[in-house]
């Protein structure tokens, strides 16, 4: 296993799929990953399926695991000030900012470029968004050739050790593909730890890294300014952040 960006910090400000799978790429390689998430819902793709012999759940989605894993998850509610000064502490150390939230919502938050680079001139901006409409632009055609079932089940690429089971508490162990490009033997990127549970590491990196005091954070949760479970979400059971979580018994 490859390890090769373990000094680079990664923050992901994104959701679906083309942010996800961009720093992937980087998290797979020892990039430390945190992606930020608003608790008001959480990245849609976290209860968008299939869910393999699982009930529909909305923190279990197959996509979702596969694209998040090797990944630090930090709750974040952007619309508030005191949450807005968090992010900027942390892109204070960040390499590399990757999002893709749409044409001018990083604008709305006030979190334009001239900014951005105000708080770390050294940070590298990916915006998605604007590759994928030049990419549209250029009508580029494209086909797809084998489905994702046709995959999972491929002799040749079971041959190769294309896929890796990967554990989660929540949803079990599922096999998901590695990372795409072969280096050399023994030095490819692989799955180090699962995808993180809503807020996950809310206090690891908040407390420990940030400093945040216990009290402050305990007024944080209080006000509603950071959470481990999204609003209106009551089936499921958090035990604090460290993300395991149970059905709750009716």
């Amino acid at each position: 296993m490859s390890e090769s960006l373990s000094h680079l910090r990664v923050v992901e400000i994104g959701q679906h799929i083309s942010a996800p799978y961009c720093s992937k790429l980087l998290a797979d390689l020892g990039a430390d990953v945190i992606k930020i998430e608003p608790w008001t819902d959480g990245d849609p793709l976290r209860n968008t399926g299939s869910f393999p012999g699982d009930p529909e759940d909305w923190s279990r989605g197959c996509l979702f695991e596969y694209l998040n894993a090797n990944k630090r998850n930090l709750q974040l509610d952007l619309t508030t000030s005191v949450n807005m000064d968090i992010l900027l502490q942390i892109l204070a150390d960040a390499h590399i900012l990757i999002e893709n939230l749409g044409y001018g919502v990083m604008e709305s938050m006030d979190l334009n470029p001239n900014r951005l680079f105000e708080v770390n001139d050294h940070i590298a901006i990916v915006r998605i968004n604007e590759a994928v409409e030049q990419i549209r632009a250029q009508n580029i055609p494209a086909a797809t050739t084998l489905n994702a079932s046709d995959m999972y089940n491929d002799l040749h690429l079971q041959a190769r050790s294309f896929f890796q089971e990967m554990s989660n508490p929540i949803a079990g162990t599922k096999r998901f593909p590695r990372y795409p490009k072969r280096q050399k033997p023994g030095n490819e990127g692989a799955h180090r730890f699962g995808p993180p549970t809503l807020g996950e590491h809310n206090t690891e990196i908040l407390g420990k890294e940030l400093g945040l005091s216990d009290e402050e954070m305990n007024d944080l949760a209080h006000d509603e300014v950071i959470g481990t479970i999204p609003k209106g979400i009551e089936s499921i059971q958090w035990s604090g952040t460290s993300g395991n979580s149970q059905k709750s018994k009716e």
